[in-house]
């Protein structure tokens, strides 16, 4: 389900603010001359395709010095959770199965992350996997895995029709945002990942929680453990704050850094993403 924080309303400050103003350092992370910023993070059900099955996304209005919102939700993915994604994120087909599913919070995502810079850690995967399931195409695909996955188990007749029913909404929901023209159109990506890559090319390492252990950026215990989404989120957000503010880099050239050759989006060695 949805985590409501009322720190997080329109205006308020997080309980636990991730990033704030740096109080030493040459950074340029003033507001001014920023874009507004959504840092998201995924976890999915390790499957071909993947399926989410958790997304968290902070708000920054104004560059990335306070993130104004916090949103997370588990998601109940029309596929089973597989052992060994849950030996990456500990998420079970238990712990979602009373979560709504995408096609319930996609709106949610869309309106808080269209129109922004889109910041991730290895963003290409959240690229690729939230394209993919904001399609008409996919909505209804995931309506009749739903479908389908009641049918073997031999589901009550009830709960068979729920699955129905829900298809169909999916469904007649897909053909509207496709007579409308409405599809998500984030102003770009950013890519933490890359970022690190040019500025820290002599790091053993270069997944994200490594990252922060080897440029001693803390991470507070209250966000949760790693590979789950809010985690992984104010890790991202945590990461670029240091080298913005360590390296004094402005938007223009933080945006030309994230955006280097595709070449080196592959995954950080030895580290599962996704």
């Amino acid at each position: 389900m949805a985590h409501h924080d009322p720190a997080s309303e329109p205006g308020g400050r997080l309980a636990n603010e991730p990033v704030s103003e740096p109080a030493h350092g040459g950074g340029r992370l003033t507001a001014q001359h920023w874009p507004a910023i959504s840092v998201v993070d995924i976890e999915g059900n390790g499957r071909n395709p993947p399926e989410i099955v958790e997304v968290a996304v902070l708000d920054f209005p104004s560059g990335l010095t306070h993130a104004q919102h916090r949103w997370s939700t588990l998601v109940r993915p029309g596929a089973g959770i597989p052992a060994f994604a849950t030996t990456v994120h500990n998420l079970t087909d238990g712990d979602v199965s009373l979560s709504p599913t995408w096609a319930q919070v996609s709106g949610q995502f869309v309106q808080r992350t269209s129109g922004r810079w889109i910041c991730g850690h290895h963003v290409a995967t959240e690229r690729s996997v939230l394209t993919h399931h904001l399609t008409p195409h996919l909505t209804r695909h995931l309506g009749l895995a739903l479908k389908d996955r009641a049918h073997r188990r031999g589901d009550r007749e009830e709960e068979q029709q729920g699955q129905q029913d829900q298809q169909a909404q999916q469904h007649e929901q897909a053909q509207q945002h496709q007579q409308r023209g409405e599809h998500w159109r984030p102003l770009g990506y950013l890519d933490t990942l890359k970022l690190a890559r040019h500025l820290l090319p002599q790091a053993p390492a270069h997944g994200l929680h490594r990252l922060l252990e080897l440029t001693g950026v803390p991470l507070s215990a209250d966000w949760g453990r790693a590979h789950r989404a809010t985690c992984d989120a104010v890790a991202t957000a945590l990461l670029a704050q240091h080298l913005i503010t360590a390296f004094g880099l402005d938007w223009s050239t933080f945006h030309a850094l994230c955006a280097l050759s595709d070449k080196t989006a592959d995954s950080p060695r030895g580290e599962r993403l996704f």
